[in-house]
């Protein structure tokens, strides 16, 4: 939903608009429909309020995935084919992809990829040439997660009644009503009786435009991660655990990466990572051997690849399983062992293999552990955070379990871009370019404006690869043609300009640029923006380097001379995330001026972080 001011009144326009907020705008039958960002998961968790940092990020995601991945309440930004300010694809292959059975519909695609782009324009991150494609990959994943979902929950024999997608249905319009009257609940309702004779047509009017298969499809989804939680049982053991400090030893046993020059990337990793296990297998052999701190200490000195532990004979130090960098896995199985000597268990992420020696044990329970409602409060909010982990989990492997075909052109030139041509060996890389080329290429036939810029700007960053700089030049000409003002293509084209010894040309596009910065300055940054500060700052810091590239000295000086120190951020503190130290969080979630309000973090009695009451 828009966000719009409760103290305002509704005007006969926006009683129409609100009716629409139940429409399944674009949607193919591939939609699931997710009702309003406040019902996400990672909201519901009182635990993500324990480190901020940790909160904006998981609030975000979980805004993205769900909040406008999916078609709910709202009209969206632009609706689906759209091709105005966001430039989108007018035509090409629909579907556009497939996954576990179920199409993704090219409609069902836009539609999601302009509310992306409209999330991170309403949070001061426009999304520009560069990021584009990555957005566009990014919406068409949340749909492909949603569709294998929904057949995780076929599979399992999951139903939903006519009268389950009733009560949905009814407690999202009371829920839209609730937010659009605000506190002008009388004038609210003259406005509606004056469009639509009553308050029940209104009603009505928006639950006839509810795509009903898309409240059941999530619906679905809903019942699934309930019994995906359900199955998860957490003890009081379970929680004391969690707050139980470890001293910890740790030894680390990395692969190797493949050689530059490694012909067959793929097998030498898969070499690499084989020869790491049956390394750590020996490491553990000797330890196993002779299990004492004593004899681990000088074993890690010699074996261990994590350079911060290394010289320390592998001393971690005191740490509770939260505090841990490694994956949920490991972190449960540190903290539910019976031993001391613990290995060797392999890392989700890195793949890395982790031995590890527990010196001692501390149960650190909160002050107030004895009073029952707090002891209640604390395994609830525990159990939530490890029903999430299992939720997360379960859909990561649905995520490898169900290949995804893509028919898109642009997208599955960007999948071959950014995943399968580095790890490729050497000798095919190029003729996987020339496929990605080539996939660009169709889909330049049927591009928007602004996506046929990001195209055209991948396009040169794939002949500059294959050492073809008039190509690249030719290709960031066409892609400034496209999109005048984006100052990534202006930079990269004067770059290349410069590359080639065409300086005249290249100083005359970075005093476009420069002129372009000094007559259009960048909104301040967002909240959200690392490091705080002017975006355009970082725009001067690359021109005075390529001034500077030039031999032009007095212009680079001049151009650092108008990047001005940050302001400091209202409270104090750092700029970016940094700078929400300060005090509570508010972020937009929902119509009628409906918050997410985020309380900063309080010290609690284990030294660690919890959420002030909102």
């Amino acid at each position: 939903m828009a966000l719009k001011d409760n103290k305002r009144t509704a005007s006969a326009a926006d009683a129409k608009s609100k009716a629409m907020r139940l429409k399944g705008s674009g949607r193919g039958p591939d939609a699931v429909y997710t009702g309003t960002p406040l019902s996400m998961t990672g909201i519901r968790s009182g635990l993500l309020y324990s480190n901020l940092m940790k909160i904006v990020l998981l609030v975000l995601i979980a805004i993205f995935a769900i909040g406008f991945g999916l078609q709910s309440i709202g009209t969206g930004f632009g609706g689906a084919g759209s091709n105005g300010a966001a430039g989108g694809a007018t035509g090409g292959p629909d579907p556009v992809a497939r996954v576990a059975g179920q199409d993704i519909s090219r409609q069902s695609l836009q539609s999601n990829f302009l509310r992306q782009l409209g999330f991170m324009e309403q949070f001061g991150q426009p999304t520009g040439v560069a990021e584009l494609l990555s957005t566009k990959q990014r919406a068409l994943q949340t749909l492909t997660d949603q569709a294998a979902q929904y057949k995780a929950a076929q599979d399992a024999g999951i139903t939903v009644s006519d009268a389950d997608i009733d009560q949905k249905i009814t407690s999202e319009i009371n829920d839209a009503i609730k937010q659009d009257q605000g506190a002008n609940e009388a004038g609210f309702r003259r406005q509606i009786e004056s469009t639509y004779g009553s308050l029940a047509a209104y009603q009505e009017n928006m639950r006839k435009n509810v795509d009903r298969e898309a409240v059941r499809k999530q619906l679905m989804i809903e019942k699934l991660e309930k019994q995906i939680k359900d199955q998860n049982k957490v003890s009081e053991a379970d929680y004391k655990q969690s707050v139980t400090k470890l001293d910890l030893l740790q030894i680390v046993i990395q692969p190797k990466l493949p050689a530059p020059g490694e012909k067959d990337q793929k097998a030498a990793q898969e070499k690499n990572a084989a020869d790491a296990k049956a390394r750590a297998d020996k490491v553990m052999a000797e330890l196993k051997a002779n299990s004492t701190p004593g004899n681990f200490a000088p074993i890690a000195k010699k074996e261990s690849d994590d350079i911060a532990t290394k010289a320390k004979g592998g001393d971690v130090g005191w740490k509770l399983p939260t505090e841990l960098y490694y994956s949920p896995t490991i972190k449960d199985a540190i903290a539910k062992s019976n031993t001391s000597l613990i290995g060797p268990l392999q890392d989700d992420m890195s793949k890395y293999y982790y031995i590890f020696y527990i010196k001692g044990r501390k149960l650190e329970l909160p002050k107030d552990y004895s009073k029952p409602k707090k002891k209640e409060e604390y395994i609830k909010n525990f159990k939530t955070q490890k029903d999430n982990e299992v939720w997360t989990k379960y859909q990561d492997d649905l995520k490898k379990k169900n290949e995804v075909e893509v028919d898109d052109p642009a997208l599955s030139a960007y999948q071959l871009q950014s995943e399968k041509i580095f790890t490729a060996p050497a000798d095919q890389q190029n003729q996987l370019r020339q496929q990605a080329i080539d996939k660009y290429q169709e889909a330049l036939n049927y591009a928007g404006p602004l996506e046929k810029s990001a195209i055209q700007y991948q396009l040169a960053q794939l002949y500059r690869q294959m050492n073809q700089p008039d190509k690249v030049v030719a290709m960031l000409q066409e892609a400034a043609k496209e999109n005048t003002r984006d100052t990534t293509v202006s930079l990269e084209l004067a770059r290349a300009l410069r590359e080639q010894k065409k300086d005249k040309e290249a100083l005359a596009q970075l005093q476009q640029l420069d002129k372009q910065l000094d007559t259009s300055p960048a909104a301040p940054a967002s909240p959200f923006s690392m490091g705080g500060g002017n975006p355009n700052d970082a725009v001067r810091m690359q021109v005075a380097s390529e001034y500077e590239a030039m031999g032009k000295k007095d212009l680079a000086t001049a151009e650092r001379k108008k990047i001005k120190p940050p302001a400091a951020p209202p409270g104090g503190g750092m700029g970016g995330l940094g700078g929400l130290g300060g005090g509570n969080l508010t972020i937009p979630a929902g119509g009628g001026g409906k918050t997410i309000t985020i309380p900063a973090p309080v010290s609690n009695s284990n030294g660690g972080s919890k959420p002030t009451k909102p």
